[in-house]
Order: C-alpha cells, then structure tokens, then sequence
C-alpha cells in the first residue's frame, strides 16, 4: 500500500514538472517572438529607406544584402519557435498527426536541382550515382 502511495506521488510530481515544462517552453517562445517581429519590421524599414536613397544615387547594396540576411535569419528563427510550439502540442495530444503521401522523387528532384544551381554537386556525380 506504501509503495502505490509513494508511486502516485512520483507520477504527480512528474506531471506536474511536465506541466511547468510545458509552460516554461510556451512563455519563452511567445516572449520571444514579439522582439523578432520589432526586429523584422525594423529591417523593413530599413529596406524601404535602402531602396529610397540608393534611388537618390547612394550605394546601398552592401547593406541591402545584410538587411536580407537578418531578415532570413529572423524568419528562421520564428519557424524553429513554431516548431517547438508545435512540438508541445503534439506531445500533449493537442495536435493530432495526419501523415499525407508525398512524392518522393520530386522532392529528390527539386533538392538536386538546386544543389546544382548552387554548384554544390556536378550533375556527372548525379548520372554515376544512377
């Protein structure tokens, strides 16, 4: 009796730590994206006033090309918070999986092709690995 007294002591605390886990990844995430979305609007900004003075003969591509990355990088960042958002939902079953057939030779496709466009892979190397 003692020891189904003490194990649904442990699987009480253990929820709750998951509960408080739970809780701690939502907040973070949520608390994180509000200074990416200040961040991703600012370097909009910027873009428009880049693209306003390089129109008024100021060079401006320099910049411009750093103001894409950050925007990429930020767009990134709010994905992999999705991600583990999502994450969370599903391993709490709010989130119910419907796996979909995909083409799989497509997808290799489109990858290869753009391997090859980016010169990361010679397309004789794609005909021997055939």
């Amino acid at each position: 009796m003692e020891e189904e007294a003490e194990l649904k002591k442990e699987l009480a605390r253990e929820k709750e730590t998951n509960r408080l886990k739970s809780k701690l990844i939502s907040i973070t995430t949520h608390e994180l994206k509000t200074p990416l979305t200040v961040i991703k609007t600012s370097i909009e900004i910027c873009l428009l006033e880049a693209s306003r003075l390089e129109g008024l003969g100021h060079p401006m591509a320099r910049f411009n090309k750093h103001f894409h990355r950050i925007s990429r990088e930020v767009d990134r960042l709010n994905s992999l918070m999705s991600n583990i958002l999502d994450m969370e939902r599903l391993n709490h079953g709010h989130i119910v999986p419907k796996p979909k057939a995909k083409d799989v030779r497509s997808l290799i496709q489109n990858i290869l092709s753009e391997w090859i466009d980016r010169n990361l892979i010679d397309y004789k190397m794609i005909l021997q690995a055939n």
